[in-house]
């Protein structure tokens, strides 16, 4: 098996894994906030969330994490 390709697929995974660690906790921390805060926090902070990781992690490269380039991208 490739290194290079093992070491891709794994760090690819623990970045996805942060990230939805990340967006787990705003969730339960925006259940905290008054309405309509409350379900405006986590597409806000998901949508902040994701330009980070595609511009400043993944700086714009391909990755497992985005289907393209980080201009291609769409935060659903």
């Amino acid at each position: 098996m490739d290194k290079k390709y093992v070491a891709f697929v794994g760090s690819s995974v623990v970045k996805l894994l942060i990230y939805l660690l990340l967006c787990a906790g705003v969730y339960f921390v925006s259940g905290f906030a008054d309405p309509p805060l409350d379900s405006l926090i986590p597409p806000i902070a998901a949508a902040f969330l994701c330009f980070v990781f595609l511009s400043v992690i993944e700086e714009g490269k391909r990755s497992f994490f985005s289907k393209g380039y980080c201009l291609e991208n769409v935060v659903p």
